[in-house]
């Protein structure tokens, strides 16, 4: 690793301490209720779909990806005098001082194959998934709204814990569902993960603004981040199809998931997603904010303008003075004393549990609501949403949606399904409509395409069966 990087990789765990932002993947209220789609077993592996057999192909049947934000774009991101795009430090404050989040996730489905029978059902697949984890320490926020030279924190401590991660893993999965009677079916989906990249952080550190003349800014900081195969990314020495070949963080989930005909014309739904954990033992580097030994360091600047940090017309002296203190304060380990790498260590996954109900208005038309909760490190999201589906032959299906997540109220979507022969395209977004016509306002942004393979849909099995017992067949 150079200098340079050093450096960089320094700034960065600051500004994170600083600003860091929570990020939580939410559920797709409008793929959730369509059938006609196998990707929405993956919101409850206990669903029946509409076709008996269903395959995704490599890289091009699912393809996701989401945004949750506390801001929206026009609302953190200003013009500066060359009419170029850099970050509002008032419109930053202003926003994630309310709601200090921003979602973050993204999924590729590399193989899937779904077959369904009346009371069996079968499912293969392998998924490539990442999700983002953090969140804001509010005392800063304030901090840098105020000022430190304000008259509520000269002389006092400012105490700073941030939360924050990311991890990117692999998953093998093979599952299914049983149906116990005409009412009960239950699923359940047991994953092999191989962890490809991660970061957890157990830090801490405090500002302190002293009561007088050029009020110099004291930094105390301590704690330890750890990595597994970030530094493949970051290594100029390394490609980066190394980091994407690593099959050396083994790991295990399970999905549990359930439904129940409460009527002819109302089922319940419920699932848990995603119990396990990975055990990252490859590519191990550890970020000590303090020194080798865990003591904790201290960094003083005379007269801190904390909007410097951010601020792309900075004086680049001042900046690389900076970068210089603060490589000082973090210590950067791949290797110990000895040789080896740093200890091995385990992280569990995102917990993501649904609770659904669906209405059949007429046959082929549905109406239902969800609550979808997710829990990691600490952090509890959750969110709810009411949607319609409309089966409008066995060659097209629309849905449509609306959600609301914490601080994000006007999420409205679509999604539609087109089946052509053995062809199926799809397109599905939480916030199409908001997406579409003001993306710039919008907090929410996310989308999933792809292209499948169907065969047998029911509901020209039916219409056959029809025919065939008028013809006395």
């Amino acid at each position: 690793m150079t200098i340079s990087t050093r450096k960089q990789l320094a700034l960065y765990v600051l500004l994170l301490q600083m600003f860091g932002i929570s990020a939580l993947a939410q559920t797709e209220k409008t793929l959730f209720h369509m059938h006609g789609i196998p990707q929405s077993t993956g919101y409850n592996p206990a669903k029946q779909l509409d076709h008996k057999v269903s395959l995704s192909l490599p890289g091009i049947s699912s393809v996701y990806a989401s945004i949750y934000q506390g801001g929206s774009y026009n609302k953190v991101v200003e013009k500066n005098r060359d009419n170029e795009n850099i970050a509002s430090i008032p419109g930053i404050i202003k926003a994630f001082k309310k709601n200090p989040q921003v979602t973050s996730s993204s999924s590729v489905d590399i193989l899937g194959v779904y077959i369904n029978t009346k009371k069996v059902n079968f499912n293969v697949f392998v998924r490539e998934r990442v999700e983002t984890f953090a969140k804001s320490p509010q005392a800063i926020l304030e901090v840098i709204q105020k000022g430190n030279t304000h008259v509520d924190y000269l002389g006092k401590t400012i105490s700073i814990e941030p939360k924050m991660g990311f991890i990117h893993w692999r998953e093998f999965a093979v599952g299914g569902a049983y149906s116990l009677s005409e009412k009960l079916t239950l699923g359940a989906n047991v994953k092999v993960l191989f962890g490809i990249g991660h970061i957890r952080t157990n830090l801490h550190s405090s500002i302190y603004t002293e009561n007088t003349d050029n009020y110099p800014v004291t930094f105390t900081s301590g704690g330890i981040a750890q990595t597994s195969g970030i530094i493949n990314l970051i290594d100029d020495d390394i490609d980066a199809e190394d980091y994407f070949a690593n099959f050396g963080n083994p790991g295990f989930a399970i999905d549990l998931g359930a439904t129940y005909q409460l009527t002819d014309k109302i089922q319940l739904e419920a699932s848990i997603l995603d119990i396990g954990r990975i055990q990252w033992k490859s590519n191990l580097q550890e970020f000590r904010l303090g020194d080798i030994n865990g003591n904790d360091r201290t960094l003083t600047f005379d007269a801190l303008n904390l909007a410097t940090l951010v601020n792309e017309e900075q004086d680049s002296e001042a900046f690389e003075a900076l970068a210089d203190s603060l490589e000082k304060v973090y210590t950067f380990i791949q290797k110990k004393d000895d040789g080896e790498e740093p200890s091995s260590y385990s992280t569990g996954l995102p917990v993501r549990t649904h609770l659904a109900m669906s209405y059949e208005l007429t046959k082929g038309f549905t109406t239902g609501a969800i609550f979808s909760a997710i829990y990691y490190k600490g952090v509890f999201q959750p969110g709810f949403g009411i949607n319609i589906r409309k089966d409008i032959s066995r060659w097209v299906g629309l849905a449509a949606s609306y959600s609301i997540y914490p601080h994000s109220y006007t999420n409205m979507g679509l999604g539609v399904n087109f089946n052509l022969g053995p062809v199926q395209l799809y397109a599905v977004s939480d916030q199409m409509i908001s997406g579409a016509f003001g993306y710039r306002d919008s907090r929410s942004l996310s989308a999933r395409v792809g292209l499948n393979l169907v065969f047998g849909h029911k509901m020209a099995i039916e219409k056959r069966k029809e025919r065939n017992s008028l013809n006395g067949n």
